[in-house]
């Protein structure tokens, strides 16, 4: 025999028989479905909970006769009758009923089948589904029911369809939450996709409104007694910032341009020691000008505790000039009225906690309440005047509300 031919006739059972092993594997493989149970509370978009490999419909319970026409309906295809009847199992002990159906296409007999399964306390983390293993429709000569933990390791039911190999499902259902949990978490699905933490460089620009007092206090030698002023103001403002944000820390550049109301003021003098009713205090109201307008640039840094993944409150410290658009003071609290200071360029330091929230990809809300002090220093103030202990107190306190934005996104 030419050896060609020997090696055939030795090799032929061993191909015959690797054929008929990955013949028999493949279809025994497809007879087995992975099936993820459809969940009634949780249906947020991107699930990848299990494979779906077949997909079973869930259908209200309403009695033994299950009308089968929303079935039909999603498969138009399939030769089902208009309704069958089924023999409940017992269900002691379950709160509510469900059925899940769905059709499954036998490989090897070139059939299908439709499986019913009877699902009990379904809404809850603890379900258990009876199924007819025997396709009798009578489910109380059926196994005990298989009893799934929401979020626990998928288990398998055998079904032994009429004139067929075995069928197998393996099923799972994912860890169901509350109503309001499960909103929730949906939200923050959204989120997730549409909506970021502002990061690098950024703009943002807000308004606000202030609310301040302007005090100084000092010792007039001429008489010997002490003189004190005091103003009430309110602000509006226009705040706007370039920064650059990281993680923890943001950086930024920041023009604040306002307009000042002050709507009371006092000038106090005492000129004698207090005598019965007489105090011995001469006052003046409202005898001064102040600039109504204002500049403020500064520099910013900022720490960032991240609340959540969409939000941070920002403790923040600016350090910055103050330039006056109307840039004198006119006080009349001397005996030489209309007396003009001119007004330089102040220092001020800013103390602020701010919210951030984002509410779009790298956009924010911001709403900032902040403590500003102002060294307020006129020119050459009080010339001409004998006096010492000189205290001066510019202090505002500020709400803002804001949106920011990333340059780029």
């Amino acid at each position: 025999m030419p050896r060609t031919s020997k090696l055939f006739f030795y090799l032929n059972p061993i191909v015959l028989f690797i054929i008929s092993v990955f013949w028999l594997s493949n279809n025994l493989l497809a007879q087995e479905r992975q099936v993820l149970v459809p969940n009634q509370i949780n249906q947020s978009a991107g699930k990848r909970d299990v494979l779906i490999k077949e997909e079973f419909v869930p259908y209200p319970f309403t009695g033994t006769t299950i009308q089968l026409a929303d079935f039909q309906r999603k498969y138009p295809t399939l030769n089902l009758p208009d309704s069958i009847k089924i023999t409940l199992p017992d269900l002691e002990g379950i709160q509510d009923t469900s059925l899940l159906i769905g059709y499954l296409n036998h490989a090897v007999a070139n059939t299908g089948y439709l499986v019913i399964l009877v699902a009990g306390n379904y809404s809850t983390n603890e379900v258990s589904f009876f199924a007819d293993t025997n396709f009798d429709r009578d489910y109380r000569n059926d196994k005990p029911p298989l009893i799934l933990i929401g979020g626990a390791a998928s288990k398998s039911i055998s079904l032994f369809p009429p004139g067929a190999q075995l069928l197998t499902l393996t099923l799972s259902i994912p860890k169901r939450l509350n109503p309001v949990d499960q909103k929730l978490k949906e939200l923050d699905a959204i989120n997730r996709k549409y909506k970021k933490k502002v990061r690098g460089l950024a703009a943002s620009i807000s308004v606000g409104i202030g609310t301040g007092k302007l005090n100084y206090d000092y010792d007039d030698l001429s008489t010997g007694y002490p003189t004190w002023y005091r103003v009430r103001f309110t602000e509006r403002m226009l705040h706007s910032t370039v920064s650059y944000d990281w993680t923890r820390f943001r950086v930024g550049f920041n023009a604040n341009l306002t307009g000042n109301y002050y709507y009371t003021s006092y000038f106090n003098k005492r000129v004698s020691e207090p005598r019965g009713v007489r105090t011995g205090v001469l006052t003046e109201r409202n005898i001064d000008t102040h600039a109504l307008s204002k500049l403020n640039l500064g520099a910013t840094i900022a720490y960032k505790f991240n609340l959540s993944r969409l939000s941070s409150l920002n403790p923040y410290f600016t350090y910055g000039q103050t330039i006056y658009l109307a840039d004198q003071y006119f006080s009349d609290n001397r005996p030489n009225k209309e007396v003009a200071y001119d007004l330089s360029p102040n220092r001020f330091l800013e103390y602020g906690l701010q919210l951030e929230f984002a509410v779009a990809n790298q956009q924010a809300f911001t709403a900032s309440i902040s403590y500003n002090q102002l060294q307020w220093a006129p020119d050459n103030f009080l010339e001409g005047i004998n006096f010492e202990n000189l205290i001066i107190k510019h202090r505002v306190w500020n709400l803002k509300v804001g949106y920011k934005y990333a340059f780029f996104r």
